[in-house]
């Protein structure tokens, strides 16, 4: 059995395409710096407190990862970009965007930062490795 793991969240922004995109941190209370996970929504794009998203956060991070997930622009009422079409392009873009946040901070190791999507999000983190 393994000891549960206490973890904080703090809620971030990030630029992407001159937009200001907001998400949530999840992260061990345990010093830094940790490796970190940008999590990739599924085409639904249904925001930071998804369920799904909430709890593989609270999964990961009992192994010593810190997490990002965020609103993509237009959703989850955190944005004033419209909700519109997006290419797998510019979703690769705007992951990559996710993942430089992460290597900005001092507390996540920036040469251990991944990406983890679900269904259409786990097309954008092929497309964002081999970018």
């Amino acid at each position: 059995m393994r000891n549960i793991q206490e973890y904080a969240e703090e809620a971030v922004r990030f630029v992407f395409d001159d937009e200001d995109l907001t998400g949530i941190v999840t992260f061990p209370v345990s010093a830094g710096p940790h490796p970190g996970i940008v999590l990739l929504h599924g085409s639904d794009r249904s925001g930071v407190d998804e369920p799904y998203l909430v709890e593989h956060a609270e999964n990961l991070v009992q192994f010593g990862y810190a997490v990002l997930r965020y609103d993509g622009p237009g959703w989850g009422g955190r944005s004033s970009k419209q909700k519109g079409f997006e290419t797998l392009e510019y979703r690769k873009e705007e992951a990559i965007a996710a993942v430089k946040y992460l290597h900005s901070r001092p507390d996540i190791r920036p040469k251990a930062v991944s990406l983890w999507g679900f269904s259409q999000g786990g097309w954008i983190c092929q497309m964002a490795a081999s970018a």
